[in-house]
């Protein structure tokens, strides 16, 4: 706002562009950087059948000269690694990753600069071109902003594009100071061309100034799904999370902002906003100036940012005539300014609506203040609200404000003084007022998708389906979907079902599902992005999708298809294969004639059949008595899953008792972290197969060898958690994780929940690893793997159980909860909370004793929230300790909440225990047995 803003922003006119580098036809699609090149000679092959042809043609050692030599349009794949320099870019490309971790980092001294009135150096800058795709990359200023005054991460001068996936931080001076710059992302244009900026999925942290600035007419920006994190509050700055200023107009949506806050900056920042027109804050989202254009900033979290979201405009900043809003479904939390709406000189009308915003725990819940009250007044209409827990204001304004039917935190409605519901000033209406937080005001047409993964990625030879949740808002319009323009040749063939989708007769969501099937192509491309449409009359909304596809051969001798291959000729398919004559599968095989399935196999006759695994006394009991659950085995009607085409190093050994084995998956060697840290799996005396496999994650902190001490007196803990006549194969991973995640910033050795993506994020890839080695090597039953966990095990148990909801049966968590924050698009709230009730009701409407809303929360958007499949509940036992100070019980009632509300019932498929026992962040006893005995029961 206001001084702060100004410092870096003001409209200059002396500008500095280079020119456009001259393309030509002959260059190449696609070329390749790997920094371990850089000795190949000129015109060598560098990496023998991989995709690069030539060093110094499609094969670089330096991102410059390659995108010096990328046709207009093409694609530059960064090969993992770390690349100290800075880019230029001036023309059409795609700057993408092609491996695990690719890191830009800024060099001592950034050279090259463009001027707005004063120099600005990017690490790196896109100019006069409409569209750089910049994806999957890691950005680190390294604090280097000192020697580099305007410093910036991405920097996008009269240019337009997508920057999709990308981390940014330390773009600041070391220490932090009260110079004003250091942005994260510089969006400027100061021509009259209509340029236009995406910015999604991206994480901003660490930054000096601003996370982001979108500056300048001409100028629209998508603004969705990103993650913007400030300093907290500091004594240096007054920082902004996003800031869209100067005539830009855009949509600001689905993102999380927080800890933007400014203690003081030459007096400004500790002034009351209510009494003094000097008082200036840091904000989280930060409107100033925009175009005339209706802004429609929707669905966000802002937490703890002084101002969440503050809105202004200058008539000499902008030539717009007017301030238009449509604030609507913010969760706002903490802070001094929920919602704040200033009109400072009487020159631009401002007008909105503000609706159905949850806005909770600030000094002034919704702020509108105009200065000049004799000239034109803001036009400020709020509905449908939920405003509570706001001292000394509910609302607060100088000016005559529609806030009638909003909720204020109690059924006697707001009033002049504070009492039990939040309070407003005297130029405020708010009578009538909801009594009952009801937040379902009518907006007309309006929809939005609430995908569950934006991730696809590929299991050669099978197909993905997936849902998507919509939501309806008062309009039951049906939403026709067009195609998607798919790239030629990835291979990709999309099918939504259904199409048209209609609102159904009850509730606000309706589940569409997206099928893909992967063709693999020669050569299979690493990825491809496009947009999936929708529109319900002239409403239209876009959904991002991603599909990566398996690198490596596909098809050929000695390949994954060809002769001596998996499938080929002598492999696990071919003759002697597992599938083949003799294999598993074949004649002699499992299942074949003595095999599993086959005659005298485990499905036939002698097999699952009488005496069989779900014959009469078979393991199952649902298919004859005698067997483990004689009441019967649950099926949630799923598929067998197929084999996963994970890649790991290492072997569990064919043996039984207790056993400490290697896992070798994405480049990471388990299990040592220290020498107490072990993969731990414990196979009975009987050698049977076609037993369930039950995996248990320990919490950070806890190896496996304490997580089995910790679940009861029985020194013998694992083994006698189980019933004897119940055989099961566990499994105790340990997590890897070598820095810090969403919840333990500090710490290592916890699982990672932060990355939504089954192939890169290495907790998931290793328990996908695990899954697979288990039914190789002991026959384990695919439909009946279970998931537990305690603390940060049990917040990735239900994250398996979410991420792998086609191959896990049932998860239990134990001082845990939801993984993440997000419920339709929604933060859900998250204080630390310790409760004397064993009621969730009781324990959600409760109120946060300690005061301090921000304990473990999360920073991400990715984190998921429960993805059952439409009609079928993933099975769950919930167990937490109400005294619990670490991880609140809150999560574990929230979780439920959101179980109860996607279509599991408590007592059929959902058992909650909250303990009155005084063990607080402890298992408890019993835990495992309770569990087990909940979800034995449950297969796919």
């Amino acid at each position: 706002m206001k001084n702060q803003i100004l410092a870096f922003s003001i409209l200059f006119f002396s500008v500095f562009t280079s020119p456009v580098t001259a393309q030509t036809t002959s260059l190449p699609h696609d070329v390749y950087v790997n920094p371990s090149w850089f000795a190949i000679n000129a015109g060598d092959d560098p990496d023998g059948s991989g995709p690069a042809t030539q060093t110094g043609v499609d094969a670089f050692s330096s991102i410059t000269a390659a995108i010096n030599a990328v046709d207009d349009g093409g694609v530059v794949h960064l090969s993992e690694g770390t690349y100290a320099e800075q880019i230029e870019i001036s023309h059409n490309l795609n700057l993408i990753r092609s491996g695990n971790t690719t890191i830009i980092q800024s060099p001592d001294n950034l050279l090259l600069s463009f001027n707005t009135g004063v120099l600005n150096k990017p690490i790196i800058w896109v100019h006069d071109t409409n569209d750089v795709r910049i994806q999957n990359l890691a950005i680190d200023g390294l604090g280097k902003g000192n020697e580099n005054y305007r410093f910036m991460g991405i920097a996008y001068f009269n240019a337009g594009g997508l920057i999709d996936q990308v981390d940014i931080g330390h773009i600041e001076e070391t220490p932090l100071s009260g110079n004003q710059h250091g942005i994260g992302i510089y969006v400027r244009n100061l021509t009259t061309a209509e340029r236009a900026i995406t910015i999604t999925r991206s994480n901003i942290h660490d930054y000096q100034k601003n996370g982001m600035a979108i500056v300048g007419s001409h100028l629209t920006a998508t603004i969705r799904n990103n993650t913007v994190t400030g300093s907290g509050r500091t004594t240096a700055l007054a920082q902004n999370g996003i800031q869209l200023s100067y005539g830009a107009n855009g949509i600001i949506e689905n993102n999380t902002v927080r800890n933007n806050d400014c203690i003081s900056e030459a007096g400004y920042c500790t002034l009351d906003p209510a009494t003094s027109q000097d008082a200036d804050t840091a904000a989280g989202i930060l409107i100033f100036s925009p175009g005339s254009a209706e802004l429609d900033i929707s669905h966000n979290t802002l937490e703890n940012n002084q101002c969440n979201l503050c809105a202004l405009s200058y008539s000499y900043f902008t030539t717009a005539t007017q301030l238009r809003l449509n604030l609507h479904d913010n969760m706002i939390d903490g802070g001094l300014l929920g919602l704040a709406i200033f009109d400072p000189d009487g020159t631009i009308p401002t007008m909105g609506t503000i609706q159905q915003n949850r806005i909770h725990h600030t000094q002034y819940g919704l702020f509108v203040r105009d200065d000049t009250p004799t000239a034109t007044q803001p036009a400020i209409t709020a509905l449908h609200n939920d405003i509570t827990n706001n001292t000394p204001y509910g609302v607060w304004a100088n000016v005559p404000l529609n806030a009638e039917n909003n909720w204020w935190g109690c059924a006697a409605g707001s009033a002049l003084t504070l009492g039990d519901c939040d309070a407003h000033t005297d130029s405020v209406d708010t009578n009538p007022w909801l009594p009952t937080p009801d937040l379902s005001g009518t907006r007309g047409a309006y929809f939005e998708f609430y995908p569950e993964r934006r991730d696809f990625y590929q299991r050669t030879g099978d197909s993905w389906t997936t849902p998507i949740d919509i939501e309806w808002y008062a309009n039951n319009a049906p939403i026709y979907f067009s195609s998607p323009n798919i790239p030629a040749g990835s291979g990709i063939s999309f099918v939504v079902s259904p199409n048209p989708a209609t609102r159904p007769a009850s509730g606000s969501t309706s589940r569409i599902h997206i099928t893909y099937t992967v063709t693999p192509s020669s050569p299979a491309p690493s990825y491809t992005t496009f947009l999936l449409r929708g529109q319900a009359g002239t409403v239209i909304a876009n959904q991002l999708i991603e599909v990566s596809l398996t690198p490596g051969v596909v098809s050929g001798t000695g390949g994954v298809v060809g002769s001596g291959g998996i499938l080929g000729t002598g492999g696990v398919t071919g003759s002697g294969g597992i599938v083949g004559t003799g294999g598993i599968l074949g004649s002699g095989g499992d299942t074949g004639s003595g095999g599993s399935i086959g005659t005298g196999g485990l499905t036939g006759s002698g097999g699952s059949g009488s005496g069989g695994s779900s014959g009469s006394g078979g393991v199952s009991g649902s298919s004859g008595s005698g067997g483990v659950t004689s009441s019967g085995s649950i099926s949630r009607g799923l598929p067998t899953p197929t084999n996963d085409t994970i890649s790991y190093n290492g072997t569990f050994a064919d043996t039984t008792g207790w056993m400490t084995p290697t896992i070798t998956v994405t480049g990471v060697s388990r299990p040592a972290l220290s020498s107490g840290d072990h993969l731990r799996i414990y196979r009975p005396a009987s050698r049977r197969t076609n037993l369930p496999l039950i995996l248990i994650f320990p919490g950070t902190g806890s190896d496996t060898a304490n997580f089995i001490d910790e679940i009861g007196a029985n020194p013998t803990g694992l083994v006698n958690a189980f019933s004897p006549d119940e055989v099961v194969i566990a499994v105790l991973p340990h997590a890897y994780q070598p820095d810090g995640d969403w919840d333990h910033p500090w710490d290592a050795g916890y699982w990672n929940t932060a990355i939504d993506n089954i192939n890169t994020n290495p907790d998931i890839a290793y328990t996908r690893a695990v899954i697979q080695e288990a039914r190789r090597t002991y026959g384990i039953d695919p439909t009946r793997v279970y998931t537990f966990g305690h603390s940060s095990g049990g917040f990735f148990s239900e994250f398996v159980a979410e991420m792998l909801g086609d191959r896990i049966a049932g998860f239990a968590e134990n001082s845990a909860g939801l993984v993440g924050c997000l419920t339709n698009g929604k933060k859900a709230p998250n204080p630390q909370y310790q409760s004397t009730s064993t009621s969730c009701d009781t324990i959600l409407n409760g109120i946060n004793s300690f005061g301090n809303r921000n304990y473990y929360t999360c920073t991400s958007s990715w984190e998921p929230f429960p993805s059952f499949y439409p009609g079928d509940p993933i099975p769950a036992y919930l167990n937490h300790a109400n005294n619990d100070d670490a991880v609140s019980v809150y999560h574990s009632c929230f979780l439920r909440q959101q179980m109860l509300s996607r279509g599991s019932v408590e007592g059929t498929n959902l058992w909650t225990t909250i303990r009155n026992d005084g063990t607080g962040h402890s298992i408890g006893s019993g835990f495992l047995r309770t569990a087990w005995s909940h979800l034995r029961d449950r297969s796919l």
